[in-house]
């Protein structure tokens, strides 16, 4: 799964390296540096539901079109074999369903045995060393909660590379290149086709590095937790 993640650069850097080869604008406020994002959280992503890319905040839990109101646990992932064999999460992968959450790094917990205490240890995983990259998103549109309309996405998983495998049995379906964001938003290509792209990104196009324990409460969104680990505990090893 993917539970917690961060964008760290900004507007213009957003702007440059994704929304201009998709035709969309990045606002200062939409494109701001954003840590240790948790569920339900604001998130910024790139939709397309009434056909054009548009950047946008979306609600971090999807929240399908005949939902009359927000309740249970936010469903904040959509494994990709499900949405290949059934209509499980109440949306398609259809072009309007389709969206880009935009990150440059998200975060696994191992579990580690210290002092008779399973204690989770979270690492970060980033790509193309640091730079900004997608997650094939999931998105509606409901206009039937109270509040509403509003506009809510889920993270694709898929299964993990040999990188994530240690600490986790899934991973993030990421879309770390120009061509794959493309034909994900393309509204001529097929769900199957489009689902084709959801795969095990390649481990050497990944790094991983263990963050503080800090990130364990969503509530932490300060930069300062966002250097690298320096307790001993925290040092596991990924092979």
């Amino acid at each position: 799964m993917c539970g917690r993640y961060s964008t760290t650069v900004g507007p213009e850097e957003i702007g440059k390296q994704i929304g201009k080869p998709l035709g969309v604008r990045i606002s200062e406020q939409a494109g701001r540096p954003a840590y240790n994002i948790a569920p339900t959280d604001d998130v910024l992503a790139i939709v397309a539901p009434e056909g054009k890319p548009e950047a946008r905040m979306v609600r971090w839990g999807l929240v399908p079109p005949w939902a009359r109101k927000i309740d249970g646990a936010p469903r904040i992932n959509a494994r990709v074999e499900r949405l290949v064999k059934d209509n499980y999460y109440g949306v398609a992968a259809d072009p309007p369903h389709r969206a880009l959450i935009i990150a440059t790094e998200f975060y696994e917990w191992a579990k580690a045995e210290q002092k008779g205490k399973v204690k989770p240890a979270p690492f970060g995983f980033t790509v193309d060393g640091g730079r900004p990259f997608c997650f094939a998103g999931l998105c509606a549109v409901n206009g039937r909660v109270e509040g509403g309309p509003i506009v809510s996405a889920a993270i694709l998983t898929c299964s993990p590379n040999e990188l994530v495998r240690p600490i986790h049995d899934r991973m993030p379906a990421i879309l770390a290149d120009v061509e794959d964001w493309l034909t994900w938003m393309n509204p001529g290509v097929s769900v199957h086709d489009a689902l084709s792209t959801c795969t095990p990104l390649a481990v050497e196009r990944m790094t991983a590095r263990p963050v503080s324990a800090a990130f364990n409460d969503g509530r932490n969104k300060s930069p300062e937790f966002f250097e690298a680990a320096d307790d001993a505990e925290q040092q596991l090893s990924l092979t």
